[in-house]
């Protein structure tokens, strides 16, 4: 019989199959190549396009997982606190770069800090874990207050802290989703720096950014607004003069708030702040209040005046 008509059938499906293959992974690189043209907008570009919020979560929370269990060396940052008489509790330091450690270790060489000075208020939360110079007092059940303008963050700080499970968390943490100034009220324009969203600024930076729109808070207003939240749930009778620590990561902004802070008669115990380019004005508005720097790192510095008791 002839072969003719059934090699020309076989040679039909073949096309047929080869055509579909080939549209197959057509559609495939089309879709492939959207999806890098997108992931490059976000990433590489860097804020020139915000990364959707599906996306985004996803990204944070596997970021996340495990965050700074490790330092750049590899090496996990662990505490061992004795929170009570032969009591001692195991702790991950999870600040950026071990500013905790050095606080927590002075601290306890100090006499025991009186439990109204256990407020922490930290002002540029971000998501209130990754890189937080609060996450690890809240552990050890002092009440915080976590100023952040950016609303991601701020519902990421309910997630990462206010429900993880921290006993009495949800009473002791309060959240304040505005972006603190040393004396304006009112709404700016917050820029965005891509999909991780930290080193976000009220200033805008040389690197691509996205602006949102947030409220602001001049320091007076700021303080005042967690004093009434903190009186409201019964966690305070007076705002403390002397809270245990005053953190502050603003993005060029720190040493403008530190000073409407003391302007209002604020004095943390201890006081953490970035500056790269002018450290000595730290020194020279916070020296004569007798604080002493503990330590100044990368940019990081920390100061430390003991309480002397003062209450209101």
């Amino acid at each position: 019989p002839s072969t003719g008509p059934r090699l020309e059938g076989m040679m039909a499906v073949l096309l047929g199959v080869l055509t579909l293959l080939f549209l197959g992974f057509a559609a495939l690189g089309i879709y492939g190549g959207r999806t890098l043209y997108r992931l490059w907008k976000i990433f590489v570009r860097k804020g020139r396009e915000p990364m959707p919020p599906e996306l985004y979560t996803l990204f944070r929370k596997v970021k996340t997982l495990g965050a700074h269990l490790a330092d750049s060396r590899g090496i996990g940052r662990i505490l061992i606190l004795e929170i009570a008489p032969g009591l001692r509790r195991v702790f991950i330091d999870v600040s950026s770069r071990g500013q905790i450690t050095t606080v927590l270790a002075h601290m306890q060489k100090q006499p025991s800090l009186p439990i109204e000075h256990h407020l922490v208020i930290d002002v540029g939360a971000n998501d209130g874990f990754q890189g937080s110079h609060s996450f690890n007092l809240i552990q050890l059940g002092w009440t915080a207050a976590l100023v952040e303008p950016d609303p991601q963050a701020c519902r990421e700080i309910r997630d990462n802290v206010v429900r993880r499970g921290l006993s009495g968390a949800e009473r002791r943490v309060v959240v304040c989703n505005v972006a603190a100034t040393e004396a304006t009220d009112g709404e700016a324009e917050l820029f965005v720096k891509g999909w991780r969203r930290t080193g976000s600024s009220l200033r805008k930076p040389d690197a691509k950014t996205y602006p949102i729109n947030v409220r602001t808070a001049s320091v007076p207003t700021l303080l005042r607004n967690i004093e009434q939240e903190l009186k409201a749930r019964g966690l305070l009778e007076t705002f403390p003069v002397e809270p245990g620590v005053l953190s502050l990561d603003t993005e060029g902004f720190d040493f403008e708030v530190l000073r409407g802070c003391i302007d209002q008669g604020l004095r943390p115990c201890y006081i953490l702040a970035e500056e790269r380019e002018d450290p000595d004005r730290y020194y020279e508005l916070l020296t004569p209040l007798g604080y002493e720097c503990l330590a100044y790192f990368d940019a990081d510095l920390i100061f430390y005046r003991a309480p002397t008791g003062q209450i209101n």
